[in-house]
């Protein structure tokens, strides 16, 4: 059913819903007399497309049109598991045109999936642009290992860097790319900014891994591991995207993880702040790199002939203005090297005088390797979204020898890769704007539908006659 609507309704404020931000002006004397109907269907119905050129398309207005209806989403952000990704915003409002002006539609797409196929079920496969936009997604770029590490683990590990290869995952040896945010959307008249929606921010990631011990080993073996999604009383919290509200693009949340053996013993990663009115969100403050031993059982330290590298970065900031791109993902990055004698392998007698002996192989994949960590970026928009932090960290146990053999030489070891999710891209409505209102577009792949691609919708008020 059409939808008719003339200068006495306008003045009267009548609104699609309660509006979060809402402007509005006079209505020009050319239109005062002129009622039309709006159509059933747009005239324009664009959807963003990930790991592509922006989707765009300009229209002439036409000789009985004098208002138009927007209603547009901001490109959603994605996460590896589909709960931590930020929506995009929605745009929704109607303007006075003329006749013979040029609009200008644009629909940002969702953070791509531009990268091949992701190891062991994680969705962090490799490097990947942000959605494109009216303010482009913060990307997850290219990022490689100092050559100098490589090279020092492949001496002791020549196996290292087929860590994609292994059936059951990854061991000494991960690269985890964080996720790239959404592109903003946005509808122009005659080159003036009407309305921007703001790209949802993309989600952090968290990976671990410690030196597995042998299905047959002494008992009471403790490590550095952390409890990942367990915890007594206090659950670890990844870090949340943000998504598209108002004016000012949602912050992403802070994320933090404790330790199996030590629960109180904690480490967070913050996640970037949302544009805001222009300006853009700032990176995510650098996370400390911890040192010493928490207790007993573990240490942050090199030692027992094992050495061990944590770091950590900031965040990166959205750009500024309109059409500003969200903060690309930063980097951290993590290795242990075993500097003990690579003859000397490790053999562990049981009580009941079964002997097993670890192969070179096995030895050096559990004891060596190197790791990196990308945040996620921020989305578009007017004001782009900072992109999170990251911490790679590395850990050592203390009190025991790997499989707690009291005749073991090494110690096993731990890393942790975590990282912030980015901040969502700010929007805009013009002052011309009548019955504007900004929300969320509950886009993201968090809410179940994977439809996470911006979109634009115009529609024609035609008058009568």
């Amino acid at each position: 059913m059409s939808t008719q609507i003339s200068r006495r309704r306008v003045v009267a404020g009548a609104a699609w819903a309660a509006p979060v931000i809402a402007t509005s002006a006079a209505v020009p004397a050319f239109a005062a007399s002129l009622d039309c109907v709006f159509a059933d269907s747009p005239h324009k119905f664009l959807r963003g497309a990930n790991a592509h050129p922006r989707v765009e398309e300009e229209f002439i207005v036409p000789a009985n049109v004098h208002k138009l209806r927007f209603d547009i989403f901001g490109g959603g952000g994605v996460s590896d598991t589909g709960h931590e990704s930020g929506s995009g915003a929605r745009a929704t409002g109607i303007v006075e045109v003329k006749p013979g002006q040029t609009v200008h539609v644009i629909a940002g797409g969702g953070s791509g999936f531009d990268r091949y196929t992701p190891p062991f079920g994680l969705k962090t496969g490799g490097p990947a642009r942000g959605g494109r936009g009216y303010g482009d997604g913060g990307d997850a770029p290219r990022f490689t290992m100092p050559a100098e590490v490589v090279a020092e683990v492949i001496k002791r590990h020549p196996g290292a860097l087929n860590w994609r290869e292994l059936k059951e995952g990854p061991k000494g040896t991960v690269e985890v790319y964080g996720h790239p945010g959404g592109g903003a959307s946005a509808l122009l008249i005659d080159g003036e900014v009407i309305a921007v929606a703001g790209g949802g921010g993309g989600g952090g990631i968290t990976y671990s891994y410690t030196s597995a011990p042998h299905a047959k080993h002494f008992p009471a073996v403790l490590d550095a591991s952390v409890t990942k999604n367990y915890h007594p009383t206090d659950p670890p919290i990844r870090s949340f995207a943000g998504s598209g509200l108002s004016t000012r693009g949602e912050d992403a949340t802070t994320g933090t993880q404790f330790y199996t053996h030590s629960l109180n013993t904690k480490v967070s990663v913050d996640g970037g702040k949302g544009g805001n009115n222009g300006a853009g969100g700032a990176g995510a403050a650098k996370p400390e790199v911890p040192t010493g031993s928490p207790n007993y059982i573990f240490s942050y330290d090199s030692q027992n002939n094992q050495v061990l590298y944590s770091s950590s970065a900031a965040g990166n900031a959205g750009g500024s203005g309109f059409e500003a791109k969200g903060g690309n993902g930063s980097v951290a990055y993590s290795y242990q090297l075993d500097n003990n004698d690579p003859k000397n392998l490790e053999v562990l007698t049981l009580p009941g005088g079964e002997r097993i002996e670890f192969s070179a192989e096995e030895t050096a994949a559990e004891f060596n390797g190197y790791q990196f960590a990308m945040s996620g970026g921020g989305g578009g928009g007017y004001g782009g979204g900072g992109s999170g932090a990251a911490l790679a960290l590395s850990a050592i146990t203390t009190i025991q020898k790997w499989n707690n053999n009291p005749a073991g030489i090494r110690q096993s070891v731990s890393y942790l890769q975590f990282s912030g999710a980015g901040g969502a891209g700010g929007s805009y409505l013009s002052p011309r704007v009548i019955q504007g209102e900004l929300s969320n577009s509950m886009n993201s792949m968090r809410t179940g539908i994977n439809v996470y691609d911006g979109e634009a919708k115009v529609y024609l008020c035609e008058t009568k006659g």
